[in-house]
């Protein structure tokens, strides 16, 4: 959480306020992420479907639906996971086309019968989202998650990273990692409205 708070600050402090970044926050995404862990357990993948929506000028919401499944050694068959995901952001232009950006999320999981226990959790993220040319842009967060099943809860504070290519200014195809000790990989399509 330190982490978190010095990266807000730091983001806000050394960074002035120019002209109001040409970024968009309204858009669907689908997407796809898998996971590798590092102590040898079986990848996670999940596919999604995520809808973000303005409030007002800086101030955004998204919901996100996601079906997840990993192998589980102990009876070889699927752990599957379906999670239902709330939140919301604020964004203010930094530089021309560079956004700050604040957010949020709660997410509530239930898995299968025979996959295991429900899981809740939480994510604050704080970093930068900037358009580097017409058809290119990219964001760097700094996110504190957690994750709790009931019986065993797990934290982690990690950089996210996403880039995404503009094919129309309607359509973008993304891609990321999260970098920490389990490494994410993301990519999808997104639809800007």
């Amino acid at each position: 959480m330190k982490k978190f708070l010095i990266a807000a600050l730091l983001s806000a402090v050394f960074i002035p306020a120019y002209a109001r970044a040409e970024l968009n926050y309204n858009s669907i995404d689908v997407g796809y992420a898998t996971t590798s862990y590092s102590d040898g357990s079986p990848n996670l993948t999940e596919l999604n479907i995520a809808y973000s929506d303005s409030l007002s000028d800086r101030v955004f919401y998204r919901a996100a639906l996601a079906k997840s499944s990993q192998l589980n050694l102990t009876n070889q068959g699927y752990r599957r996971v379906l999670s239902i995901t709330a939140g919301g952001g604020y964004h203010m232009p930094l530089k021309k086309d560079i956004d700050g950006v604040v957010q949020g999320n709660l997410t509530l999981g239930s898995a299968s019968p025979s996959g295991g226990s429900s899981a809740s959790g939480y994510d604050l993220g704080a970093g930068v989202r900037a358009q580097f040319m017409k058809a290119l842009e990219g964001s760097l967060l700094v996110v504190h998650a957690s994750i709790s099943n009931g019986i065993r809860a797990t934290a982690d504070t990690f950089l996210s990273a996403r880039f995404g290519y503009n094919f129309i200014p309607e359509l973008q195809m993304y891609a990321g990692l999260d970098l920490k000790s389990d490494i994410t990989t993301h990519m999808g399509l997104r639809f800007f409205f």
